[in-house]
């Protein structure tokens, strides 16, 4: 190759925590125009290292891709640093960027191609930081948000990067700020979540889910689509409703799709009713006279047995699965699951066995009365947002976006129900004034607007979903 910022080495690649294991890389490309390093998934994964986050990267052809990331320690040119990593798929080059090459102190020798010390490193003092709680804004994953990581120069299937020009404070800040926060050998369950995840402390991460699929073609439509626009982040499922298989479909064809189970134990339209998964004989207390479920929470807890829910609860998860949705969290339509520590503990049973995490929040009061019954290394948001019936439909742009303006550092989750204003969803909410048909129109509207987008990328918010948070639980 004639670029002098591309050639080929050897690197080593090794777990943070497990100092023993390391893998080499033989004719690994030195790129210079790679802001990451890029290592074959099933190699970090062989090494037991998790990714941390997905980054959004855009190709030469404006097409946008994710990969996930996380930390590795990398040697190469006879010198390591702890670096992130890029989690390559099949296809993918595997590279050595130009983030690690400055975290190694190493640079090209462009006449005998090779690596060669750097010299001296800049200095915290020289470049005007404060130490390890300078809040810098380094590698972000934008899956939404305007000027993803770009690619350039060297490339296989089009995956082309470019390098940022302030990658060295980036490096020297970011570094200190986000791995050596999270400390060198993991993270640790009393860090606050976004640190957790890998993100700076002073970071603001957004789950955007979508609740009720399946509930309506109109439901799945609306959500579906914003699915496939980036407009939410992750979405919950009614397995029991009649539109699930729509919905499973779609899992089929996307595995990578955040699809969670909305645990449904009632059904609330007047008109519009479902059912258990399970023979009705074998969970009578979940099913009223008419052989439905209970329209209210409050009916559901006060009939409900506990071992029948938990029956169900297992159906629903198991019924998803078998028509390929393996699903990322658990949460309960109605907040069915949260009306009773009993009912609770039937959610927190059920989601530790699949190793799933389940929505909870700090700042609601049916979340907090809870609080005592979890774990304290159980990983979930610290806040949640979701307009109720006090927001006039005139208020609803300004009530979401004020939710952005005023979130604060860590990991918050806003819900929203998107469906159209059409025939099939005003018949199924019929007498319903809220959380009907208008309700979901005006949610979509929102989320899909200029101004909430813009919203998100002023105040910094970082999206994310829940398939990160899922790689905590233990």
């Amino acid at each position: 190759m004639d670029d002098v910022g591309v050639f080929r080495t050897t690197i080593e690649v090794q777990n943070l925590d497990m100092r023993g294991s390391r893998r080499a890389l033989p004719e690994t490309l030195v790129d210079t125009g790679s802001e990451y390093t890029w290592v074959p998934r099933r190699v970090l994964e062989d090494l037991g290292i998790r990714a941390q986050r997905t980054q959004a990267f855009e190709v030469a052809d404006g097409r946008r891709i994710e990969r996930d990331i996380g930390y590795a320690l990398v040697r190469a040119g006879g010198m390591e640093a702890p670096d992130l990593v890029v989690f390559a798929d099949p296809g993918d080059m595997t590279l050595l960027g130009a983030h690690s090459l400055e975290g190694l102190n190493l640079k090209i020798d462009p006449v005998r191609k090779e690596l060669v010390p750097a010299g001296p490193v800049i200095t915290a003092a020289a470049l005007g930081l404060n130490g390890p709680t300078h809040s810098a804004r380094w590698p972000t994953p934008t899956s939404l948000a305007p000027g993803s990581a770009t690619f350039g120069a060297a490339s296989q299937s089009n995956i082309d990067h470019i390098r940022s020009p302030t990658m060295q404070s980036r490096y020297i800040a970011g570094l200190c700020a986000a791995v050596f926060s999270a400390g060198m050998t993991g993270t640790r369950a009393d860090q606050p979540l976004n640190v957790r995840l890998g993100y700076p402390a002073d970071s603001k991460l957004l789950i955007i889910n979508a609740d009720d699929l399946a509930m309506s073609h109109s439901e799945n439509d609306a959500s579906l689509t914003a699915f496939d626009n980036k407009l939410i982040t992750s979405a919950t499922v009614m397995v029991p409703c009649p539109w699930f298989g729509e919905v499973a479909v779609y899992a089929k064809a996307h595995p990578d799709a955040d699809l969670g189970l909305h645990l449904t134990l009632t059904a609330e339209w007047q008109t519009f009713r479902w059912g258990p998964v399970t023979p009705r004989t074998l969970v009578p207390s979940l099913v009223g006279p008419d052989g439905f479920f209970y329209s209210t929470t409050e009916e559901f807890a006060r009939h409900a047995k506990v071992d029948e829910v938990e029956t169900e609860v297992r159906a629903q998860i198991e019924r998803a699965r078998s028509m390929g949705l393996e699903p990322t969290h658990l949460d309960a339509h109605m907040h069915a699951l949260y009306a009773t520590p009993a009912l609770f503990a039937v959610l927190r049973k059920v989601a530790r066995e699949y190793r799933l995490p389940i929505r909870m929040a700090r700042n609601e009061q049916v979340f907090r009365d809870l609080l005592p019954y979890v774990d304290a290394a159980v990983p979930f948001p610290d806040a949640i947002f979701s307009p109720q019936g006090d927001v006039q439909p005139a208020a609803w742009k300004d009530y979401y976006i004020d939710v952005v303006k005023h979130l604060q550092p860590g990991v918050s989750e806003l819900f929203v129900h998107l469906a159209h204003d059409d025939a099939e969803m005003r018949a199924v909410t019929v007498n319903f004034p809220v959380w009907d048909a208008a309700w979901r129109q005006r949610d979509l509207d929102v989320i899909s607007s200029p101004e909430f987008r813009q919203a998100l990328v002023d105040n910094h918010v970082i999206l994310i979903g829940w398939r990160p948070v899922q790689r905590l639980v233990r």
